[in-house]
């Protein structure tokens, strides 16, 4: 069986009825929200898509948490890799599994441990299952890495079509390099490979040499990430920062670059999201600032309570040092909020300097200060490129991606 086209509501309800006449099925191996975390967040909107194409996708987790938010799904389940039950189930349930998996083993465990190679073929023991149950033709995997190899397992012993889509932490984390023979493998062997970006798709070509890879961006909600929502108020400018507070993600950049910015009124700095490693160093480099400037730390923020954040904020910086898309700006621009942005990885594909925001050299707090004076200085420049920030981010869709997963998934 084969997807062909997605099937109306009505049909949808009709199908209901009749076991024989259900929707056609994907398994998707991945992680959803608990909340947070821009692949998780791709995860559960690229469900909800799928759902609304007729597709019911059985979700495997690979990340167990006890407060997961779960789009409408036929079935979920959460693999604990600290147990291996289901190693026994491949072992029980076909030797061809069990042959295909441990032709990959030796690979698979000299790339990232023992261990982590067990729990790859755990991950593959559910897939394999859930499939089975629910007679579905497609698996479909985020990052080509251990969860990509675990859907080849399936895919390979049961004649299943294998979709991945990389989010490019792949080949842009140096940490990450140790994987480069699982991706190449993941990358020769998928028969369909999505990511999600220009810059994601030209790391993918220089790492792996294949070509026919297609872009599907992550999306916006519109209806909620839009300029109708703006709770500015008072002489005072905001500067706001959403995400980890963890190296990668910059937030120590902003912080030294808050005593540089000059601006005639008064400034308000907001980080917002969860200390995975750099929060004592930013509290502490922003706990003695001059007058007239006020930090402020708010921690995580639930997903919808983020559109009534950036409508407080005047400006939304992304100081990260590595970014493959850049789900942050997207909904800032959305929102019409100006964005600033380091000139690195795939933010220079959402973020067009002078037009919907503007670039700053990645790593200098000089610089950043220097774009954050200019901005904040100037009325008119602010209202230009908020006005221009919506139609940068209105190709990020999530319908968009749905059907271009749909596609890939024939």
């Amino acid at each position: 069986m084969r997807f062909r086209t997605a099937i109306s509501a009505e049909e949808t309800a009709i199908r209901s009825g009749n076991p024989s006449l259900q929707p056609p099925a994907m398994v998707m191996i991945g992680d959803l929200p608990e909340p947070g975390g821009g692949a998780a967040m791709v995860c559960y909107h690229m469900c909800e898509e799928l759902r609304l194409l007729g597709i019911e996708v059985h979700f495997i987790d690979t990340e167990p948490h006890r407060n997961k938010i779960l789009p409408p799904l036929a079935s979920y389940h959460m693999v604990r890799r600290k147990k291996f039950p289901g190693v026994r189930t491949l072992l029980v349930q076909s030797p061809r599994k069990l042959a295909e998996s441990l032709r990959l083993f030796p690979m698979v465990s000299r790339c990232i441990g023992i261990r982590s190679a067990l729990g790859c073929v755990l991950i593959a023991a559910e897939a394999a299952k859930v499939a089975t149950r629910a007679n579905a033709p497609v698996i479909l995997t985020h990052h080509a890495g251990v969860r990509s190899v675990a859907g080849l397992m399936v895919a390979r012993s049961m004649g299943l079509r294998l979709v991945v889509y990389a989010h490019g932490a792949e080949w842009a984390q140096p940490r990450l390099s140790g994987l480069a023979p699982i991706t190449a493998l993941v990358a020769k062997e998928a028969n369909a490979l999505i990511v999600n970006s220009r810059y994601t798709r030209d790391l993918c070509q220089a790492n792996t040499g294949r070509q026919d890879i297609t872009i599907g961006a992550p999306g916006v909600d519109h209806s909620r990430f839009n300029p109708g929502v703006d709770s500015r108020s008072g002489d005072e400018l905001v500067v706001l920062f959403v995400g980890r507070l963890h190296p990668r993600k910059g937030p120590m950049v902003l912080a030294d670059a808050i005593p540089l910015v000059k601006s005639d009124r008064p400034l308000r700095f907001i980080f917002s999201g969860p200390d995975q490693g750099e929060g004592a160093r930013v509290r502490q480099a922003t706990q003695d600032v001059r007058p007239g400037l006020r930090v402020e730390f708010r921690g995580p923020v639930a997903p919808e309570d983020l559109p009534q954040l950036y409508g407080i904020a005047d400006v939304v910086v992304c100081p990260s040092e590595s970014e493959t898309f850049g789900l942050v700006a997207a909904e800032a621009l959305a929102c019409g909020i100006p964005v600033i942005a380091s000139r690195v990885g795939a933010l220079p594909e959402l973020v067009v300097d002078g037009e919907s925001g503007l670039l700053f050299d990645p790593g200098s707090a000089s610089d950043l200060a220097e774009k954050l004076s200019i901005l904040l200085s100037d009325r008119q420049l602010r209202r230009r490129l908020a006005t221009a920030a919506p139609d940068h981010a209105a190709r990020c869709s999530w319908k968009a991606l749905g059907r271009i997963v749909l596609d890939a998934a024939v």
